[in-house]
């Protein structure tokens, strides 16, 4: 679990965090969104202590982030991983290498739990005779080994010889991907992971996201201005504007209420005709008037005209809205019969030139 209690940050005269009190629970996938230059990716960069908070506590399992030492924090870090929208590869070494790195680079210290990956023999020798230098480094066939399997993981088993240069967006966004799963973390976090990308790799991506986090139970905590990637990935996200903390809930239900804070993100303006009352309906999942619209014109035996509809993906849920247009007359009937149901709606306004 994920804690900020209060978090301030500071740039200057700037404030870029505004007392953020938010709660992310293990292993859901979250979402930070909000317009550019409000905090997201501060707010993130607090969570490994990349950026210093000037107030507050963020508590990660547990442990309280801002009171680790140096070496504390080394380990920490070991199990909060981070991925960059622009990969943040080597670009003279091969994939092999950029995936092993963080191998290469961690060692082992006497309390580390990956210590028990030892043999019984080398355990013993190790904490007789190492323990005073307080590392180990991993062995290579271990090394080798865990590049084979998360190469395998994410898909890129045979680019392993290949250099960054050589590879498409999406490859180079996986190869990122398995270096950030090579420690065996805990939180994933994803800075902006797939702004870089096409549509059609995107989502390839997310798909990879979701496995990872429903096969290996990794946290994920993904910082997006893209409102199709919330849809399709993130359980419950947090609205963040100007460093504040507008609003957090499920996903589903915040698109669905029509909310206030995320009105500002989702710049739709939808055609309506210049004349009547126009409604959208929403059909949530669990809604059980599936024949509301053909019902409604029955019972109150009124005429009314379908604007237009579309369905949505939420996750594994497919969502649809419909916008119909009644007259003056009639609106306050079909508001009244609308409530009455168990599907939401909105009441859309002219816009005036």
């Amino acid at each position: 679990m994920i804690e900020f209690n209060d978090v301030i940050k500071k740039y200057s005269d700037l404030t870029a965090l505004k007392n953020i009190n938010l709660t992310i629970n293990d292993g859901e996938i979250f979402g930070i969104v909000g317009p550019s230059g409000a905090g997201k990716s501060t707010l993130l960069r607090t969570i490994n202590r990349l950026e210093e908070v000037d107030g507050g506590t963020i508590k990660v399992n547990g442990t309280i982030v801002n009171n680790l030492n140096s070496h504390e924090l080394r380990m920490f870090r070991k199990k909060v991983a981070m991925i960059f929208q622009h990969f943040a590869l080597l670009q003279t070494k091969r994939v092999y290498y950029n995936i092993a790195l963080p191998l290469k680079c961690a060692r082992i210290s006497y309390d580390d739990p990956q210590l028990d990956k030892l043999n019984g023999l080398k355990r013993t020798l190790y904490k007789i005779f190492i323990k005073p230098i307080n590392y180990l480094k991993y062995k290579r066939s271990f090394i080798d080994n865990r590049v084979h399997e998360l190469a395998r993981i994410v898909g890129i088993e045979a680019k392993l010889k290949n250099k960054p240069a050589q590879l498409s967006g999406g490859e180079a966004q996986r190869v990122a991907i398995a270096r950030a799963l090579a420690l065996d973390p805990e939180i994933l976090l994803c800075d902006e992971a797939t702004s870089a990308l096409d549509p059609i790799t995107t989502q390839q991506i997310l798909s990879l996201l979701k496995k990872i986090n429903k096969t290996l139970g990794i946290t994920i905590v993904l910082v997006t201005h893209q409102m199709e990637v919330v849809k399709e990935i993130c359980e419950r996200i947090a609205i963040i504007k100007s460093g504040q903390l507008l609003e957090v809930g499920k996903t589903e239900e915040l698109f669905l209420s029509s909310s206030s804070a995320l009105k500002t993100l989702v710049d739709e303006k939808p055609i309506i005709p210049a004349t009547g009352q126009s409604i959208r309906i929403y059909f949530p999942r669990e809604s059980t008037s599936e024949s509301l619209i053909t019902k409604m014109a029955r019972d109150l035996n009124i005429d009314f005209s379908i604007v237009w509809g579309k369905l949505e993906k939420f996750g594994d849920d497919v969502l649809g809205s419909l916008v119909i247009n009644v007259t003056d007359d009639d609106f306050n009937k079909v508001i009244t019969y609308i409530q009455k149901t168990d599907v939401k709606y909105e009441v859309l306004t002219k816009e005036v030139e």
